[in-house]
């Protein structure tokens, strides 16, 4: 037969007749030309039983016309399609967005998001791989950068897409020297958090409550004596849970407020962060 075709992923696939061997570049034009989705460095011809690779790219984008070689009746020119050479970042990273993989070498997760620069919400103990024909992988590089371990750091592929979560918050409000929203941090007890954000001696009451929701959106408050310390008595041992809200009421020397005040005004407050 004398039928020549050009299949896969051109802009018009194409089958003609040719009693003459054709130059790859003609056999291309008729079927017009590439596309965004067309695989240039892995074509290749069919003919006789066999494949045999070509390299478009270097045809068509360089033009290097030793790769314009003949088409002969009964071959066809199959274009494959490209495959994604970009890795994905998405979340709590300052430089959201595509990175060609191609660019880099030993591109690994940790150098990744690294690269990408994550936010003061990036929690880096949870950053998670997503893989074509795999499951989901989380992965804890909080413990890669402390330890300087990278054994067990994932080189990554071309299509992958890597994901930092945002931290669980703690809030910690009221008399503290740097009141505000902190990372959740498993490893902290509630003497970390308090002493994170500086509890003033001097103008913060001893007597605190932490503040907690539970599924049906009720808060539980459970008290926190710290004035114990001064006997030589450790506080109840409180467990923080992301979510929760660390309250100590300021001293206000003109005012006697009881506990159930101070528990009312730290209410407020979890109605207020319960909009954010």
């Amino acid at each position: 037969t004398d039928v020549i075709a050009v299949i896969g992923y051109v802009n018009n696939p194409v089958t003609f007749y040719s009693s003459e061997p054709v130059d790859l570049t003609e056999a291309i034009i008729r079927a017009g030309g590439f596309n965004e989705t067309s695989d240039l460095k892995n074509a290749r011809i069919y003919g006789e039983g066999k494949y045999t690779p070509v390299d478009l790219q270097k045809l068509w984008a360089y033009g290097e016309l030793e790769g314009n070689v003949k088409l002969h009746a009964g071959e066809t020119l199959i274009v494959p399609e490209k495959q994604p050479e970009d890795i994905i970042v998405l979340g709590a990273v300052e430089k959201k967005g595509a990175y060609n993989i191609a660019l880099m070498k030993g591109a690994t997760l940790l150098r990744m998001v690294q690269m990408a620069v994550p936010t003061e919400k990036a929690d880096m103990r949870k950053v998670q791989l997503h893989r074509a024909g795999s499951e989901p992988v989380l992965v804890n590089l909080d413990t890669m950068e402390k330890t300087g371990d990278v054994s067990n750091d994932i080189p990554l592929q071309a299509g992958d897409v890597v994901v930092v979560n945002e931290a669980d918050k703690v809030y910690l409000i009221g008399a503290f020297g740097k009141p505000g929203i902190y990372p959740f941090d498993p490893e902290k007890s509630i003497f970390d958090y308090i002493t994170d954000a500086q509890l003033g001696a001097g103008f913060g009451h001893s007597v605190g409550s932490l503040v907690r929701l539970n599924e049906s959106g009720e808060a539980q408050v459970t008290e926190l004596d710290l004035s114990k310390l001064k006997h030589g008595q450790l506080p109840v041992q409180v467990d923080v849970q992301p979510g929760d809200i660390i309250y100590f009421p300021p001293v206000v020397r003109k005012e006697s407020k009881t506990i159930w005040q101070y528990l009312r005004e730290a209410l407020w407050i979890v109605d207020i962060f319960g909009n954010f």
